[in-house]
C-alpha cells in the first residue's frame, strides 16, 4: 500500500476514534498520570535496544561482520530513528543493513543478518501470546482469546511458509532467472532467505543466546506497556499485558497504516473494553505507549549526524539483490535445500 494510502487509512481511523472517544476520559487520564512511572517506561524501552542490538551482534558474527558492539548499537538507534521518519516499519532495517555492509560489498549477508535479528524477535513474539493465552482472565471474552490465537497462529504459519517457499525458490531461482528478470529478481531475493534458517542457527549455542536475548526483549516491552498501564492507573491483571501486547504489536506492522497510527489505539481501545477500561484512557495508553517508542527512537539522529558511518543516501551500486546471485557470497557454502 502506498504511502499516501496508508496515511489515509491513518487518519481515517484516528478520525473514527476521535469521534468515539469521550475526550473528558482522555483529560482526567492525563490528569491521573503517574508521569515517573511513564519515564521509567521510556528508559525500559530505551535500554532494551542494547540488547536487541547484542543479539544482531550475535546473529551477525557468523555472517563475516566482526565489528564492535558499539557500533551495532549506534546503527540499531539509526534504524529507530528512521522507523519513525520514513513510511515504513522496515525502513530502519534496510539503513542498518546499509550501514553494517559499509559499501563492503557483502550488503546480502548484512540483509540476512538483520532479516535474521528481526524473524528471531517476531518468532518470541508469537511465541509469548501463545503462551499467555492459557492464563488469560476468566471474565474475558472468548473472541479476544480467538483475535491473539488466530492473530498468533497466523503470524506464525505464515513465517514457515516464507521460510519454505524461499528454500524451494532458493534451489530453483537460477533457470527463472535466465527467462524472466522480473521473477528472477524475486526468485534471488528468496534464495537470500533460503539462507535465513542457518542464519537464525548458525550453532546450537548462538541459537539459545539470541533466543534467550529475543525473551528478556519481548518480555521488557511487555514491562514497557505495563508500566504505562500503571501510571495511568488501569485496573488490569498483570498477564494479560503478555496478551494484549504482542497482538496490538503485530496489529501494527500489517501495512495498512502510518507506523501503526490509528491501529494501535484501536487494537488497544478494542482489547481493553471487555475488562472495563474505558476508551478515553486506553487510546490515552496506547498513545503514551507510541510516546515512549518516540523519545529514544529520536536520540538515534545523534549517531546519524555525528557517528563515523557515512550518510545513508542511494547510489548506483544498490543493486544488492539484482546482480550476480552469488554476490556478497564467494567461499560460502550454500545451505542445502
Amino acid at each position: 500500500m502506498s504511502k499516501r494510502l496508508r496515511l489515509a487509512a491513518s487518519l481515517l481511523l484516528l478520525g473514527v476514534l476521535a469521534w468515539r472517544v469521550d475526550w473528558s476520559q482522555v483529560r482526567d487520564s492525563f490528569a491521573s498520570l503517574r508521569l515517573e512511572l511513564w519515564l521509567l517506561a521510556a528508559l525500559v524501552y530505551a535500554g532494551t535496544q542494547a540488547v536487541s542490538a547484542a543479539r544482531w551482534q550475535l546473529l551477525a558474527r557468523p555472517l563475516g561482520f566482526q565489528e564492535p558492539f558499539g557500533r551495532y548499537l549506534g546503527y540499531y538507534y539509526v534504524g529507530m530513528f528512521f522507523n519513525l521518519v520514513l513510511p515504513t516499519s522496515i525502513g530502519g532495517d534496510v539503513v542498518r543493513a546499509w550501514y553494517l555492509d559499509g559499501k563492503s560489498g557483502r550488503r546480502p549477508k548484512a540483509f540476512l543478518s538483520v532479516i535474521a535479528d528481526r524473524v528471531s524477535g517476531v518468532l518470541v513474539l508469537l511465541l509469548l501470546a501463545l503462551v499467555a493465552l492459557p492464563f488469560r482472565p476468566a471474565e474475558l471474552p472468548a473472541w479476544v482469546a480467538w483475535t491473539v490465537a488466530v492473530t498468533a497462529g497466523g503470524g506464525l504459519f505464515g513465517l514457515t511458509c516464507l521460510l519454505s517457499f524461499a528454500r524451494l525458490a532458493g534451489t530453483h531461482y537460477s533457470v527463472l532467472n535466465t527467462k524472466y528478470s522480473v521473477l528472477g529478481a524475486i526468485f534471488r531475493l528468496c534464495s537470500l532467505l533460503g539462507d535465513l534458517p542457518s542464519a537464525i542457527c548458525p550453532s546450537p549455542r548462538v541459537f539459545l543466546v539470541s533466543t534467550l536475548l529475543s525473551v528478556v526483549v519481548q518480555l521488557a516491552n511487555v514491562l514497557v506497556v505495563l508500566l504505562i498501564g500503571l501510571a495511568l492507573q488501569v485496573s488490569v491483571p498483570a498477564s494479560y499485558y503478555l496478551m494484549l501486547v504482542p497482538t496490538v504489536t503485530l496489529l501494527t506492522l500489517l501495512p495498512v497504516s502510518l507506523n501503526g497510527m490509528g491501529v494501535r489505539e484501536g487494537a488497544t481501545a478494542l482489547m481493553l473494553a471487555p475488562l472495563g477500561v474505558d476508551a478515553g484512557r486506553a487510546v490515552t495508553l496506547a498513545f503514551l505507549w507510541f510516546v515512549a517508542f518516540v523519545l529514544p527512537s529520536l536520540c538515534g539522529v545523534f549517531p546519524y549526524l555525528i557517528g563515523n558511518a557515512p550518510r545513508f543516501e542511494g547510489s548506483n551500486d544498490d543493486r544488492s539483490l539484482g546482480g550476480d546471485p552469488n554476490q556478497g557470497r564467494t567461499g560460502q557454502p550454500r545451505t542445502a535445500a
